[in-house]
């Protein structure tokens, strides 16, 4: 859960969504909310000319030479190497080497969230706050719930949350055992499949997304170490 700014001046150890969902409206853990449970596949029955589609989210639990373990929405299983490097994966956590930082205007980070789709992208913004809470700076990996609102609105995400056989959230921690949602990492023993919370982006403040082998930053942003101290809840 890294930023262009190595140290900030404040960190968060509370939880907390980026948004405040709309009153009535429920918070679905799965972006394919709505059209029931998910399909079980037979293998036995698959044959030449069937379609398919893989729109899952995961996280790596572990990689040997020749598998890559995750836990997606569907629960645990082992990848092997080489459908890592399909054209149809993507990983916020990689950048490309060369000419993959792209310093850009807001309007950009916007038109990103456009190019997304289904896949999994990170952002770095400043919360909408409300009368009851100020806004604070918030990371997060997600998937986009429909179409993107306009250049100055809030478009509606799915955050990605590790999550236990149980249903509870797997939350990061740092190496003092205290929740950590910048720094933190994830006892990914605890991790059986992925889930998503109902979050909000406001388009004007958006800092930066990484998606699709870039990182773009909006220009003038100096990383999380250059923002108020206000933006970073006490511990």
């Amino acid at each position: 859960m890294s930023s262009t700014g190595g140290g900030r001046k404040k960190r968060s150890t509370a939880g907390g969504g980026g948004g405040v969902a709309k009153q009535g409206r429920a918070s679905p853990k799965d972006p394919h909310a709505g059209v029931g449970p998910p399909q079980k596949i037979s293998v036995d029955a698959v044959e030449k000319q069937h379609r398919f589609s893989n729109l899952e989210t995961g996280i790596v639990l572990g990689v040997n030479d020749t598998h890559v373990r995750v836990a997606t929405e569907g629960g645990t299983m082992s990848v092997a190497r080489s459908i890592f490097g399909y054209n149809t994966y993507r990983s916020p956590n990689q950048t490309n080497a060369d000419g993959g930082v792209v310093h850009c205007s807001k309007t950009r980070l916007v038109e990103t969230m456009h190019e997304v789709g289904h896949h999994l992208f990170w952002v770095a913004f400043i919360t909408s706050g409300s009368a009851k809470k100020k806004p604070y700076y918030r990371e997060m990996f997600c998937v986009m719930r429909g179409k993107v609102d306009t250049i100055y609105g809030l478009s509606e995400v799915n955050e990605q949350v590790p999550m236990t056989a149980t249903g509870e959230v797997v939350q990061p921690r740092n190496a003092a055992g205290d929740v950590d949602m910048l720094d933190g990492t994830f006892d990914l023993s605890k991790v059986h499949h992925m889930g998503y919370k109902y979050r909000q982006v406001n388009h004007r403040e958006v800092l930066e997304i990484k998606y699709n082998g870039r990182h773009y930053i909006r220009k003038g942003y100096k990383g999380r170490d250059s923002l108020d101290r206000c933006y970073f809840p006490a511990e």
